[in-house]
């Protein structure tokens, strides 16, 4: 493997010698998913350059390539995978397994061969380098050796090298429904990296409904001090204790209404975190996390695609070498008796994910389920010592995020939470805090209102949907003539005709379907609808036609410069001495306004 520095070396040659391919389009077929395509080459030449956006060669020979622009699906995976135990982070979503998505370089005529290259390295790598992710605490990728890999800002995922084949089928991830836009590009030490560009990802269902459930009932300590009076249990072994906004003149504590990443602290509208009331399920020895929350009994029983607890750990928790011996057992009951079984545990396989950790987390980057004051692992909470901030823990306190698939096709009623077993040593401590159900969302047309048109100039009007993208089949009814759908982009576009203002307001049918029946056939095919209003103005005046009496004049000139000078200010006049539309009249609008004038 090279150095850096000849890493920095050959790329500067390859720049130099200008290896750059020429473009080559490839169709990609709708919602086809098979390989994200690294080779690239001109026509009949040699691959110089690394995977570019609108330049796409089928390098596998086996499935179709991925374009950037494509939708990625990610399905909910099935109740018994490894992959979606909590022990490992409780994964909800992901591709559909290591024959799914793949990355590819190594199959002739595309292949990244060391005979390209002169001379010759001994090896080379090709890495997938992380931009970005737009849901940070959301995705990962799980290598082909069966290790998660957290991929944080800037990093690199190797993939392959000279001898490994090129062939390789990583699983993507997310936890929660929706999309997930990953920024990223083809890395190398040998060869030309590629340009930056975009894939979307999508989990099916694509929408889901977070649902807080109020597990208040179950609440045996007030584990968060909430204020100068308030004596709450210790968290910690030293005393330490969580903290609430406003305490001692920090912000940094937890939220005063107890809402974060979606869960609801202290039950409905954050009450229980208030004064001595009570807030969490503790186990300390004493106390036991030993209890069971009916759900029907509270009116919360319901279908969920998935569960999530939000919990924390004081003390010290072992990697040891497979599964850790912490462990939270859940039992999971439906409303026809049948039980799911999960245990949230400690797990050594890559630090970052495993759901019961300690509390205290100086270590970057923080573990991918911890769940900090912006949702995610960036910012952490403070705590308390009992009279101040502990200012020798900095604000690096987190919870975890603990989550499960359930079995969508059945109703959940019962939740019932097992004796904490304290580790080997029997002295950690554990504390469920809040629980949330993800139900699936239905597809719905979200667009409530259409922009005033105006009959004889052109417009456009994107209708917007939430559900399983991408959305198709759009229709609409009722537009008045001049105006059409597209159908596949949701998009109104065109002129309104002569005389339609005359019709205004027009009733507007829009329709749509999404993609959820085509990326997973259990789900049935989704239709939504929705009554939208559009009303189409007469047209206005001609530019430079200030006062509007049909002709450009004298006239128009004495009121175009009074509205430059400022001494006229009517306020119909100054819109219409704006000629270029830029929000205000000025010297840019005289050029328009004199060939308007001639």
């Amino acid at each position: 493997m090279y150095s850096t520095l000849r890493h920095l070396i050959r790329r500067a040659a390859l720049r130099r010698a200008g290896l750059l391919a020429a473009a080559l389009a490839f169709p990609c077929a709708a919602h086809a998913q098979d390989h994200l395509v690294v080779g690239q080459s001109p026509p009949g030449g040699t691959p110089l350059k690394l995977f570019t956006d609108g330049v796409l060669i089928g390098a596998s020979g086996h499935g179709p390539s991925v374009a950037t622009g494509q939708i990625i699906p990610l399905l909910r995976i099935d109740l018994v995978s490894a992959y979606g135990r909590p022990r490992r982070g409780g994964f909800l979503f992901s591709t559909s397994g290591f024959s799914g998505l793949g990355l590819d370089y190594s199959t002739p005529p595309y292949d990244l061969s060391l005979a390209y290259l002169d001379p010759a390295p001994p090896n080379f790598s090709v890495a997938l380098h992380r931009i970005g992710y737009d849901r940070p605490a959301e995705f990962a990728i799980y290598n082909p050796s069966g290790v998660p890999q957290m991929v944080e800002e800037g990093q690199e995922y190797s993939f392959g090298d000279a001898f490994n084949g090129g062939h390789v089928h990583p699983l993507f991830f997310a936890k929660r429904p929706g999309q997930i836009a990953w920024d990223m590009q083809f890395t190398s030490d040998a060869w030309i990296d590629s340009d930056a560009y975009r894939f979307t990802f999508t989990t099916v269902p694509g929408r889901g409904l977070l649902t807080p459930i109020n597990m208040s009932s179950l609440f045996n300590a007030d584990l968060v001090d909430s204020s100068t009076t308030d004596t709450p249990t210790a968290f910690a072994a030293g005393g330490q204790r969580w903290l609430l906004n406003g305490l001692y003149g920090t912000a940094a504590g937890l939220p005063v209404n107890g809402q974060l990443a979606g869960f609801q602290l202290g039950g409905p509208g954050g009450s229980g975190l208030a004064g001595s009331n009570l807030n969490a399920r503790f186990d300390n020895g004493t106390l036991s996390s030993a209890a069971t929350l009916d759900l029907i009994a509270t009116g919360q029983a319901a279908a969920f695609i998935g569960i999530e607890f939000l919990v924390a750990g004081a003390g010290t928790f072992p990697a040891p070498s497979g599964d850790g011996p912490d462990i939270l057992t859940v039992t999971l009951t439906y409303s026809d008796n049948s039980t799911q079984t999960e245990e949230i545990r400690i797990r050594s396989i890559q630090y970052a994910y495993r759901p019961i950790d300690d509390w205290q987390q100086a270590a970057t980057p923080r573990p991918w389920m911890a769940v900090g004051r912006s949702g995610d692992r960036a910012l952490g909470f403070a705590r308390s010592t009992g009279s101040a901030v502990d200012a020798g823990a900095g604000e690096n306190t987190f919870f975890f995020r603990a989550s499960m698939p359930l079995n969508s096709g059945k109703t959940l009623s019962r939740i019932v939470f097992a004796d904490y077993n304290g580790g080997t040593a029997g002295t950690n401590r554990i504390a469920i805090f809040a629980a949330l159900g993800i139900r699936k969302g239905d597809l719905e047309i979200t667009t409530t209102s259409l922009a005033n048109a105006t009959q004889g100039q052109p417009g456009t009007a994107p209708i917007a949907a939430l559900g399983t993208p991408p959305f198709k089949n759009w229709m609409a009814s009722g537009l008045p003539a001049g105006l059409s759908i597209d159908a596949a982009t949701g998009v109104i576009s065109g002129t309104p005709a002569a005389g339609t203002a005359a019709g205004s307001p027009y009733s507007v049918t829009v329709s749509c379907q999404d993609s959820i029946h085509d990326f997973d056939p259990g789900y049935p095919v989704e239709n939504d609808s929705a009554l939208l209003s559009l009303v189409v103005a007469a047209p206005g005046p001609a530019p430079g036609d200030i006062d509007g009496d049909g002709d450009v004049d004298a006239a128009d000139l004495g009121l175009f410069v009074g509205v430059l000078l400022k001494t006229q200010t009517n306020p119909t006049y100054v819109t219409r001495s704006d000629m270029n539309q830029s929000g205000a009249a000025d010297g840019a609008d005289i050029a328009l306004f004199l060939n308007a004038l001639l």
